[in-house]
């Protein structure tokens, strides 16, 4: 989970302690992966930076399966042969492993196609 463990969990702890969760031009070659994204994406984590990372990293983990599968039955896919598919594609096991925000922007857009 290297966009939670580098990226979104020190933003979510950066706003939670008052400091900006972006990273100074001159210290982008020294993060494996910056926070990129919009200051709302920050605030969303603030939630995790409470937690202890293992314990915040599982959940998190768990939430990206979730807004998965929860984004496959909004958009109606109901055969299990599907979900199963689409878990073991190469791109969907990059996503898990890497944490990133695919899920919950799948799930975001199943919400608004409904």
């Amino acid at each position: 989970m290297v966009d939670f463990k580098y990226a979104f969990s020190p933003a979510g702890h950066a706003v939670v302690s008052g400091h900006t969760p972006y990273v100074a031009i001159s210290d982008l070659h020294s993060q494996l992966a910056p926070f990129v994204y919009p200051p709302l994406a920050a605030w969303l984590f603030t939630p995790f930076a409470l937690l202890p990372y293992g314990v915040a990293s599982v959940i998190y983990f768990l939430f990206t399966i979730a807004a998965l599968w929860g984004g496959l039955a909004l958009l109606g896919v109901r055969d299990p042969r599907c979900y199963t598919i689409i878990c073991a594609w190469p791109a969907v096991l990059s996503y898990f492993q890497n944490g990133a925000l695919e899920g919950g922007m799948l799930l975001l857009l199943a919400i608004a196609w409904r």
